[in-house]
């Protein structure tokens, strides 16, 4: 098999102050698919004092919205930076 290009949504990232095992599960899961070569993009919610986007352990983040407004800011963003997957291994430049 060759290097995939994987998208993860998820409510937070493993850096947000109110994570829980879910989260921490998630990073030790997509930490293994960067390991294994392949280009892998996370998309969470904001959180207070964060990065708007960031590379950490070899995981591009994304990150817009809160409580209310994650699932519209994952719309928008889906639409402008992943749907197309040549925009996959430029999302560090466009919006992080």
């Amino acid at each position: 098999m060759g290097t995939l290009n994987i998208l993860v949504f998820n409510w937070r990232c493993w850096l947000n102050p109110t994570i829980g095992e879910a989260e921490v599960f998630t990073h030790e899961v997509i930490k293994r698919w960067v390991e294994a070569g392949h280009n892998v993009s996370l998309f969470a919610s904001e959180f207070p004092n964060c990065r708007r986007g960031e590379v950490v352990d070899g995981i591009r983040i994304a990150r817009a919205g809160g409580r209310i407004r994650f699932i519209g800011k994952l719309k928008k963003y889906y639409g402008k930076y992943f749907s197309k997957e040549s925009n996959l291994s430029q999302i560090s430049r466009r919006c992080c």
